[in-house]
């Protein structure tokens, strides 16, 4: 299906490759994006608040937070924020102080690798069709409006009110994203505002946050 997909489009996404320019990075539709990069530059509200002198991770461990002492460097401080969300993202599989039975882990991991008898079926065609401009502009419709923004600072509000073309170019790069069947990095990047817990925690440990 994606070979005939290639085939069938290489030509048109060729011919619209130049439309790709027109993002919110270049000088093309820039008036309304530098509006809203100087809105969030002035925005008080939206700088993080938070402690420059935390408590980063001591253990030789990544996966296992150890508080140390407070870091008076802020430059050193901050790197707590990342060494804290290391350990939350990672478990302690095959580690000795691992929580999780090991046994059973491994049968889950084994079935998750094992062959599944989906694999050997043939494609269903209705769901391989290629995303239509109509189906798109629909989707986009059914966002959630008030949803906060991304780093580029782009609400869904601001795509469902900005018009046919930036349809256009959405399309486009669903057309793309469809071929090569990966999608753009960026899109996998999110803001995030630790929120303290209160209740007396200490507020130099990203743990109270």
């Amino acid at each position: 299906m994606k070979q005939v997909y290639r085939k069938q489009n290489s030509a048109h996404l060729l011919a619209h490759a130049h439309e790709l320019k027109v993002t919110p990075f270049t000088t093309t539709i820039n008036t309304a994006w530098k509006l809203l990069r100087d809105y969030k530059r002035d925005d008080s509200s939206a700088s993080p608040q938070l402690p420059s002198q935390m408590r980063t991770n001591i253990s030789a461990v990544k996966r296992i937070w150890r508080e140390g002492d407070i870091q008076r460097e802020p430059h050193i401080g901050v790197e707590s924020w990342h060494q804290h969300r290391y350990h939350l993202g990672h478990d302690l599989r095959n580690h000795p102080l691992s929580p999780w039975d090991e046994f059973k882990a491994d049968r889950v991991t084994q079935t998750l690798n094992s062959p599944h008898p989906s694999d050997s079926q043939i494609p269903d065609p209705e769901l391989n069709k290629t995303p239509t401009r109509e189906e798109v502009k629909d989707m986009l419709k059914l966002l959630p409006s008030d949803k906060a923004a991304g780093p580029d600072g782009v609400t869904n509000r601001i795509l469902q009110a900005s018009g046919e073309q930036a349809i256009d170019m959405i399309y486009l790069y669903v057309l793309i994203i469809w071929e090569v069947e990966t999608y753009p990095g960026a899109w996998a990047s999110a803001l995030m505002q630790p929120i303290y817990k209160r209740g007396g925690k200490d507020q130099n440990s990203p743990v109270s946050y």
